[in-house]
């Protein structure tokens, strides 16, 4: 009742190549989980539709559930979470995911919790300084001390996120890209 037809869509369809930006295998609470990662810089019109597409796609291919997260460097608005799709004031669908917004994140926690995996966007934290950013690099050169690929592929990330952050100051800023300058040979 209430349905009128419109027209016919072709049920053939050819995907379109899914690019995501990191995609893990993790054990979640001791359970085998995907861990979708989405990286964004500015608020983006249909991002919680494209996160949902990779969250479907995931799901199916790995028969696990999948955490997505949407990794915010720098201040912006964010996605809001959960998307929902409503026909006539009823929810059809609704897709949960999680907002890990980088500035609001102290980076002295995370130094002196050393998780290692973090360091690259530690300049994107509250709290960055010289001083924390430099501990970190001697932590990731002494940690990679046998996989220069790895550490200068973080460094170089590192890098990045220092240049478009503003949580450094300028001449912090100026000392740490002195200091990363030193492994552009790697």
């Amino acid at each position: 009742p209430g349905a009128v037809y419109q027209e016919t869509y072709n049920i053939e369809t050819v995907r379109s190549i899914l690019r995501t930006d990191r995609v893990y295998k993790m054990l979640y609470k001791g359970t085998p989980h995907i861990l979708h990662l989405e990286f964004q810089t500015r608020l983006e019109t249909g991002m919680a539709t494209r996160l949902l597409e990779y969250h479907a796609y995931f799901c199916h291919k790995y028969a696990l559930p999948v955490i997505s997260i949407i990794v915010y460097p720098f201040k912006t608005t964010m996605v809001t979470t959960p998307f929902e799709e409503i026909s006539n004031g009823e929810i059809i669908l609704s897709f949960s995911f999680r907002n890990f917004p980088l500035w609001l994140l102290s980076a002295k926690q995370y130094m002196d919790d050393h998780v290692l995996a973090m360091y690259v966007l530690l300049p994107a934290m509250e709290g960055a300084n010289a001083r924390l950013l430099d501990q970190a690099i001697e932590e990731m050169v002494k940690y990679y001390r046998n996989d220069e690929i790895r550490l200068a592929r973080d460094l170089r990330w590192m890098g990045i996120i220092l240049r478009r952050t503003d949580r450094v100051t300028e001449e912090d800023k100026r000392m740490i890209q002195e200091r990363l300058s030193m492994y552009d040979d790697l």
